[in-house]
């Protein structure tokens, strides 16, 4: 990896375990409709959509949204998540 990768791999990491921590404290109280916003994972299906394919920022943003997933949401099986996230990222990216 270049250093500019890593750079941006570990940004991604700062900032969605700060929107993990938002997701925590505020957003349990906000429905939209009946259904509760996992504001991570919308926010990296935003990044896969809107980069370019050949990028990987959304793959990054994938990988720590679904990581903070599993760490903070989820309690019986550790890395679904995080695959499934990854996974969807790459599906977006083929798409």
């Amino acid at each position: 990896m270049s250093k500019k990768a890593i750079i941006s791999f570990i940004l991604a990491g700062i900032f969605f375990y700060f929107l993990s921590i938002l997701q925590i404290s505020f957003f349990p109280f906000i429905n939209v409709f009946i259904f509760k916003i996992n504001l991570p994972l919308v926010v990296a299906a935003l990044v896969c959509f809107i980069e370019e394919p050949k990028k990987l920022i959304g793959v990054y943003s994938a990988f720590w949204a679904g990581f903070f997933a599993d760490t903070m949401f989820f309690s019986n099986f550790f890395g679904i998540a995080t695959s499934s996230a990854i996974l969807s990222a790459f599906l977006i990216k083929i798409i």
